[in-house]
């Protein structure tokens, strides 16, 4: 490109130059990859291959489909197959040794079992079940399909991006749909999966009516992308702050990634144009507007606390280390309520978000524990204090309290 007619920079040309050059470049970072996996074993190689095997760079270079990938691509499944095997070996004798098992359902059974908790929404049990499928058939593509949607449901995205690339390396056909998701999810053009997808796929309706709303008007934010359609620029600047700040103040307070914390923000200034948007897409969202299972929010209304309520019930039901106190209080902690002294936070430890939302006093206690989310000081406390209390929970509890928010 050093040679290249500076005046031809922007023509088709330069494009395909520019591209080929790159291409060339990710191939040759992924041959000094594949070169430094020389003497390595184990599980420590498996790691590595799925590192390279799964990058940026092999992806644009295409290097599974090189003699050298595929050859690496065999080896890997080679190496997972006999993990496998020496798992069950050792499940094996640990039955025995314990005394005769209870045998397991047939595989097609418990298959149709956690396809039918997935469609009944209830996620966890339905992961159990896959995974306990895949640690018997790694190469199980229901079970990685079944696992990508449930990450998908639960909105848990380092999950859903693992286990979607995955089902497209064994069922592509079959994880077009999901691709698309995790395209849109991260930012980029769908369309080219999408068009490959059964029409008949649940989720390509919804996928397809978020499509329709077009570009965002913002997305210069890790984590928040802005649809508003229909408002003023002033109110959609505004939004966008208020949506950004909830973001970033959330996901330290819950201890998430910048990744894990991706949200689409959804407004409209005409009613009926979000009540069209509903019925084309098939959505229904919650009270506070979160759109579960899609990344993406559409509050009922676009003041301040509307948009930060909704975007902390988003991000809270992402929080699997989170205290349930916590995951119930945060959003209408970051949307403004205040608290009242009613409950200790060793108490509040011990209730489930469930029982916290069912009962007043323990609510309004863990919004006024939950209201230093409200800075960035309090919101970095909250997140020591979910880091800590897995191991140290005394300790974790003593420190929040005399963080001084």
């Amino acid at each position: 490109m050093a040679r290249f007619p500076a005046e031809l920079g922007d023509t088709t040309a330069a494009a395909r130059v520019a591209e080929a050059r790159a291409r060339y470049e990710a191939r040759a970072r992924c041959e000094e990859a594949l070169r430094a996996l020389r003497g390595s074993s184990g599980a420590a190689r498996v790691q590595a291959i799925d590192r390279l095997l799964d990058s940026a760079d092999a992806r644009r270079c295409a290097f599974s489909a090189t003699p050298r990938g595929r050859r690496l691509a065999a080896e890997r499944r080679r190496l997972r197959a006999e993990a496998a095997a020496r798992r069950v070996r050792a499940e094996a004798l640990g039955n025995g040794a314990r005394g005769r098992a209870k045998p397991k359902a047939p595989v097609a059974k418990r298959l149709a079992a956690a396809q039918r908790l997935e469609a009944q929404r209830r996620y966890e049990r339905a992961d159990a079940l896959y995974r306990e499928l895949l640690a018997e058939d790694p190469y199980s593509a229901d079970a990685v399909l079944g696992r990508a949607r449930v990450a998908l449901g639960r909105e848990r995205f380092l999950v859903f991006r693992r286990e979607t690339q995955r089902a497209m390396r064994l069922a592509p056909r079959r994880a077009t749909v999901l691709r698309a998701w995790l395209a849109w999810v991260e930012g980029e053009d769908p369309v080219p999966f999408l068009r490959q997808a059964t029409p008949t796929e649940p989720r390509r309706r919804a996928l397809r009516a978020l499509l329709a709303l077009g570009p965002p008007s913002r997305r210069d934010d890790d984590r928040v992308r802005l649809y508003a359609r229909g408002l003023a620029p002033a109110a959609a600047t505004a939004a966008w702050t208020e949506a950004t700040r909830a973001a970033a103040l959330a996901s330290r307070a819950l201890g998430l990634s910048a990744a894990a914390s991706r949200v689409a923000l959804l407004l409209f200034a005409d009613p009926k144009a979000r009540q069209a948007f509903w019925r084309r897409s098939g959505l229904r969202p919650t009270a506070a507007g979160v759109l579960r299972g899609t990344f993406a929010v559409a509050p009922p209304r676009a003041d301040g606390a509307t948009i930060r309520r909704a975007v902390g019930s988003a991000l809270a039901g992402r929080a699997d280390r989170a205290p349930g106190w916590l995951v119930a209080a945060l959003p209408a902690a970051l949307a403004g309520e205040t608290g009242r002294s009613g409950a200790s936070l060793a108490d509040l430890e011990r209730r489930s978000a469930r029982q916290v939302l069912q009962s007043k006093v323990l609510l309004e206690a863990a919004v006024g524990f939950a209201a230093r989310v409200r800075t960035e000081q309090g919101a970095a406390a909250l997140g020591r204090y979910v880091l800590r209390r897995g191991r140290r929970p005394a300790e974790a509890r003593r420190k929040l309290l005399s963080s001084g928010e």
